[in-house]
């Protein structure tokens, strides 16, 4: 749970034009951004690192890394992943191992409206879904894994 409305976001994406285009965002909206992780080993290592209450993640990485591998790996440390594509490609692995999608990353509005619906469900609210963003139906109003997606996210860190 975090305190206040403020998050720490983590932003993985081997595109840095789409990582660029979210980081303002993230700060505009009023939350702390922990950094940027264009690669597997940055992303664990800020993991690791730093209290991180969000992750948005592109699901297609670079070296055949994947959304859903950066959500398992999110999943070990409590952290929720939202995925940030517009790729309709999610597969059953991809949606257990995320909170949700951000699917209109070109409108901000949409970006900033889903951090702001985060921000209340994990300070402990219980607020609406706004346009734009798309909550997996394995995922608690906390932002939780539910015990089903728990056990798929550890099928899907176990490969």
């Amino acid at each position: 749970m975090i305190r206040g409305d403020r998050m720490r976001v983590l932003i993985v994406d081997d595109d840095m034009m789409v990582a660029g285009r979210l980081a303002p965002i993230v700060v505009d909206a009023g939350h702390e951004l922990v950094g940027l992780a264009a690669d597997r080993d940055t992303a664990v290592a800020l993991l690791r690192s730093a209290k991180v209450h969000l992750v948005l993640v592109g699901l297609r990485l670079a070296n055949g890394w994947t959304g859903g591998d950066m959500g398992a790996a999110a999943a070990a440390h409590g952290v929720a992943v939202v995925f940030t594509t517009a790729d309709a490609a999610l597969g059953a692995d991809d949606r257990a191992a995320a909170a949700g999608v951000i699917a209109r990353l070109s409108v901000a509005s949409d970006v900033t409206s889903a951090l702001d619906y985060f921000a209340a469900t994990l300070a402990g609210a219980a607020p609406p879904v706004p346009r734009g963003l798309e909550l997996f139906a394995e995922w608690s109003a906390t932002g939780a894994p539910t015990a089903t997606a728990a056990a798929a996210q550890a099928s899907h860190s176990a490969r």
